[in-house]
Protein backbone atom coordinates (compact mmCIF):
# COMPACT_ATOMS: atom_id res chain seq x y z
CA UNK A 1 0.00 0.00 0.00
CA UNK A 2 3.33 2.22 0.74
CA UNK A 3 4.42 1.52 -2.49
CA UNK A 4 0.72 1.93 -4.41
CA UNK A 5 0.31 5.26 -2.23
CA UNK A 6 3.76 6.51 -3.86
CA UNK A 7 2.48 5.58 -6.87
CA UNK A 8 -0.54 7.49 -6.79
CA UNK A 9 2.00 10.45 -6.14
CA UNK A 10 0.95 10.27 -2.51
CA UNK A 11 3.57 9.87 -0.59
CA UNK A 12 7.73 10.50 -1.90
CA UNK A 13 10.03 7.58 -2.61
CA UNK A 14 11.53 8.12 0.84
CA UNK A 15 8.65 8.47 2.69
CA UNK A 16 7.41 5.48 1.26
CA UNK A 17 10.65 3.74 2.19
CA UNK A 18 10.00 5.13 5.66
CA UNK A 19 6.64 3.59 5.86
CA UNK A 20 7.24 0.37 4.54
CA UNK A 21 10.63 -0.12 7.27
CA UNK A 22 8.76 1.38 10.33
CA UNK A 23 5.41 -0.71 9.67
CA UNK A 24 7.73 -3.84 9.22
CA UNK A 25 10.07 -2.31 12.70
CA UNK A 26 6.74 -2.57 14.96
CA UNK A 27 5.25 -6.01 12.81
CA UNK A 28 8.66 -7.41 14.91
CA UNK A 29 7.85 -5.96 17.76
CA UNK A 30 4.09 -7.41 18.10
CA UNK A 31 5.34 -10.60 16.76
CA UNK A 32 7.51 -10.66 20.19
CA UNK A 33 4.81 -9.65 21.99
CA UNK A 34 2.43 -12.46 20.55
CA UNK A 35 5.32 -14.79 21.56
CA UNK A 36 4.89 -13.91 25.38
CA UNK A 37 1.46 -13.68 24.90
CA UNK A 38 1.16 -17.09 23.48
CA UNK A 39 2.81 -18.60 27.23
CA UNK A 40 -0.01 -17.25 29.33
CA UNK A 41 -3.44 -17.63 29.66
CA UNK A 42 -6.39 -15.90 31.88
CA UNK A 43 -8.03 -19.11 31.72
CA UNK A 44 -11.09 -17.01 30.54
CA UNK A 45 -13.08 -18.70 27.16
CA UNK A 46 -12.88 -16.52 24.87
CA UNK A 47 -16.43 -14.81 23.49
CA UNK A 48 -18.32 -15.03 20.32
CA UNK A 49 -17.19 -11.33 19.53
CA UNK A 50 -13.48 -12.33 19.87
CA UNK A 51 -13.25 -15.57 18.03
CA UNK A 52 -15.55 -14.42 14.59
CA UNK A 53 -13.38 -11.39 14.43
CA UNK A 54 -10.10 -13.26 15.06
CA UNK A 55 -11.62 -16.27 12.50
CA UNK A 56 -12.19 -13.53 9.92
CA UNK A 57 -9.22 -11.43 10.72
CA UNK A 58 -6.81 -14.82 9.87
CA UNK A 59 -8.65 -15.67 7.18
CA UNK A 60 -7.90 -12.23 5.74
CA UNK A 61 -4.21 -12.41 6.17
CA UNK A 62 -4.16 -15.39 4.99
CA UNK A 63 -5.23 -14.52 1.74
CA UNK A 64 -2.92 -12.11 1.77
CA UNK A 65 0.25 -14.10 2.41
CA UNK A 66 -0.79 -16.43 0.05
CA UNK A 67 -0.94 -13.90 -2.63
CA UNK A 68 2.13 -12.53 -2.17
CA UNK A 69 3.95 -15.82 -1.86
CA UNK A 70 2.70 -16.25 -5.72
CA UNK A 71 5.50 -16.54 -8.01
CA UNK A 72 5.62 -13.94 -10.65
CA UNK A 73 6.56 -10.66 -9.19
CA UNK A 74 4.96 -8.01 -7.18
CA UNK A 75 1.21 -8.20 -6.75
CA UNK A 76 -0.74 -5.32 -8.39
CA UNK A 77 -2.54 -3.71 -5.25
CA UNK A 78 -3.45 -0.83 -7.12
CA UNK A 79 -6.03 -2.74 -9.95
CA UNK A 80 -8.12 -4.32 -6.83
CA UNK A 81 -7.78 -2.38 -4.16
CA UNK A 82 -9.00 1.36 -3.66
CA UNK A 83 -5.82 2.55 -1.60
CA UNK A 84 -7.15 5.73 -0.37
CA UNK A 85 -10.17 3.60 1.37
CA UNK A 86 -7.34 0.85 2.51
CA UNK A 87 -4.75 3.56 4.21
CA UNK A 88 -8.09 4.67 5.83
CA UNK A 89 -9.28 1.59 7.70
CA UNK A 90 -5.90 0.80 8.30
CA UNK A 91 -5.88 4.22 10.39
CA UNK A 92 -9.07 2.70 12.47
CA UNK A 93 -7.67 -0.06 12.83
CA UNK A 94 -4.19 1.08 14.00
CA UNK A 95 -6.63 3.48 16.80
CA UNK A 96 -8.31 -0.06 17.82
CA UNK A 97 -4.46 -1.25 18.32
CA UNK A 98 -3.34 1.59 20.40
CA UNK A 99 -6.45 1.15 22.61
CA UNK A 100 -5.97 -2.85 22.51
CA UNK A 101 -2.33 -2.88 23.60
CA UNK A 102 -2.50 0.24 26.01
CA UNK A 103 -5.07 -1.95 28.62
CA UNK A 104 -3.21 -4.69 28.10
CA UNK A 105 -0.19 -3.04 29.00
CA UNK A 106 -1.89 -1.57 32.01
CA UNK A 107 -3.50 -5.38 33.12
CA UNK A 108 -0.47 -7.46 32.87
CA UNK A 109 1.00 -6.41 36.36
CA UNK A 110 -2.63 -6.48 38.20
CA UNK A 111 -2.98 -9.60 36.57
CA UNK A 112 0.07 -11.06 37.99
CA UNK A 113 0.00 -9.77 41.53
CA UNK A 114 -3.86 -11.22 41.44
CA UNK A 115 -2.86 -14.01 40.49
CA UNK A 116 -4.85 -14.58 37.37
CA UNK A 117 -2.52 -14.98 34.89
CA UNK A 118 -0.89 -18.63 34.50
CA UNK A 119 1.49 -20.75 32.70
CA UNK A 120 2.38 -24.29 32.15
CA UNK A 121 4.09 -25.43 35.75
CA UNK A 122 6.80 -27.19 33.35
CA UNK A 123 7.70 -23.88 31.78
CA UNK A 124 8.26 -22.19 34.74
CA UNK A 125 11.48 -22.34 37.08
CA UNK A 126 11.17 -25.24 39.47
CA UNK A 127 10.08 -24.97 42.89
CA UNK A 128 9.11 -27.30 45.66
CA UNK A 129 5.56 -26.17 45.30
CA UNK A 130 5.25 -26.78 41.54
CA UNK A 131 6.87 -30.43 42.22
CA UNK A 132 3.07 -32.08 42.03
CA UNK A 133 1.93 -29.36 39.51
CA UNK A 134 5.25 -29.90 36.63
CA UNK A 135 4.00 -33.95 36.97
CA UNK A 136 0.82 -33.42 36.52
CA UNK A 137 1.01 -31.03 33.24
CA UNK A 138 -0.68 -28.35 35.18
CA UNK A 139 -1.15 -24.41 34.89
CA UNK A 140 -0.17 -22.21 37.92
CA UNK A 141 -0.44 -18.89 38.56
CA UNK A 142 2.75 -16.93 37.51
CA UNK A 143 5.11 -14.52 39.87
CA UNK A 144 6.05 -11.01 39.29
CA UNK A 145 9.67 -11.59 38.23
CA UNK A 146 8.71 -14.41 36.10
CA UNK A 147 6.12 -11.99 34.38
CA UNK A 148 9.25 -9.27 33.73
CA UNK A 149 9.53 -10.26 30.20
CA UNK A 150 5.76 -10.61 29.43
CA UNK A 151 5.52 -6.49 31.12
CA UNK A 152 8.18 -5.16 29.04
CA UNK A 153 6.94 -6.93 25.70
CA UNK A 154 3.37 -5.63 26.59
CA UNK A 155 5.03 -1.74 26.90
CA UNK A 156 6.82 -2.02 23.64
CA UNK A 157 3.85 -3.37 21.84
CA UNK A 158 2.33 0.04 23.40
CA UNK A 159 4.96 2.21 21.71
CA UNK A 160 4.98 0.28 18.80
CA UNK A 161 1.09 0.74 18.01
CA UNK A 162 1.08 4.16 18.70
CA UNK A 163 4.55 4.45 16.22
CA UNK A 164 1.90 2.22 13.29
CA UNK A 165 -0.77 5.18 14.03
CA UNK A 166 1.78 8.25 13.50
CA UNK A 167 3.33 6.72 10.84
CA UNK A 168 -0.09 5.68 8.88
CA UNK A 169 -1.31 9.01 9.41
CA UNK A 170 2.18 9.92 7.65
CA UNK A 171 0.97 7.99 4.68
CA UNK A 172 -2.39 10.25 3.96
CA UNK A 173 -0.89 13.18 3.72
CA UNK A 174 -0.01 15.06 0.59
CA UNK A 175 4.17 14.85 0.08
CA UNK A 176 4.60 18.27 1.58
CA UNK A 177 2.65 18.48 4.43
CA UNK A 178 4.41 14.77 4.42
CA UNK A 179 7.93 16.13 5.04
CA UNK A 180 7.31 18.59 7.28
CA UNK A 181 5.30 15.84 9.67
CA UNK A 182 7.95 14.22 9.65
CA UNK A 183 10.37 16.79 10.74
CA UNK A 184 7.93 18.00 13.22
CA UNK A 185 7.21 14.43 14.47
CA UNK A 186 10.53 13.99 15.60
CA UNK A 187 10.43 16.66 17.66
CA UNK A 188 7.80 15.69 19.82
CA UNK A 189 8.34 13.90 23.29
CA UNK A 190 5.42 10.94 24.04
CA UNK A 191 4.56 9.78 27.05
CA UNK A 192 5.55 6.46 27.53
CA UNK A 193 4.63 3.89 29.87
CA UNK A 194 6.92 3.10 32.80
CA UNK A 195 9.11 -0.04 32.14
CA UNK A 196 9.14 -3.10 34.29
CA UNK A 197 12.24 -2.39 36.05
CA UNK A 198 10.76 -1.32 39.09
CA UNK A 199 7.58 -3.50 39.03
CA UNK A 200 5.38 -1.19 42.09
CA UNK A 201 2.47 -0.96 39.95
CA UNK A 202 -1.33 -0.82 41.64
CA UNK A 203 -2.72 -4.21 42.74
CA UNK A 204 -6.25 -5.11 41.04
CA UNK A 205 -8.69 -3.98 42.85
Amino acid sequence: LAEASFAHGHLSEQAAKSVHFELRDAAQVMHALQQQWETVTTATRPGHEYVTATTNLHASLSAIEREILLPGGKVDVTGRVDVDRALADLRYAATDLVELTHSGAQLTEPLIRSEQLFAPARILPSTMERIRDRNHGRYVAIRLMEGAALINAAQEGCSAARKVRATLEISMRPIGATELFRDSHALVTRQELEPATGLGGPDLL
